[in-house]
């Protein structure tokens, strides 16, 4: 299987390309598959911290919801025996 590639133009930080050089040299890598590499990771992070987020505020509004339904006072045992002894009369 072949995979393409599009160029692209960056700009980096004097910092970013040193640790990108740095990190190529010790895996023997090109500087571009590590930035790939590197790209790919946090592409990955970004997606679970946005799934993260979601479920956290599905979450916080089932919560807001929950406490906005009127409370069950209702004793389900109680209620389930009483339709029960209704069936066997």
């Amino acid at each position: 299987m072949t995979t393409t590639f599009e160029r692209v133009q960056l700009l980096l930080r004097p910092d970013q390309k040193k640790e990108l050089a740095r990190r190529a040299r010790e895996t023997k890598k090109s500087m571009a598959e590590v930035t790939r590499q590197l790209l790919d990771t946090g592409i990955q992070k970004a997606r679970e911290d946005d799934e993260f987020a979601r479920t956290r505020e599905f979450i916080t509004k089932a919560a807001v919801h929950r406490m906005q339904m009127p409370e069950v006072t209702t004793n389900m045992a109680e209620y389930i025996n009483e339709i029960r002894d209704e069936h066997h009369d």
